[in-house]
């Protein structure tokens, strides 16, 4: 899934819809923890 969030985050990022910093952590940390 880690794969996916960050293709997701790139995506979104290129689209310029960028969510709040928050969302963004709350997907990010476990992302890591999970790595």
């Amino acid at each position: 899934m880690g794969f996916i969030g960050h293709y997701l985050d790139q995506k979104r990022l290129k689209q310029g819809l960028y969510r709040h910093p928050w969302d963004d952590i709350s997907y990010v940390l476990p992302e890591h923890m999970t790595m």
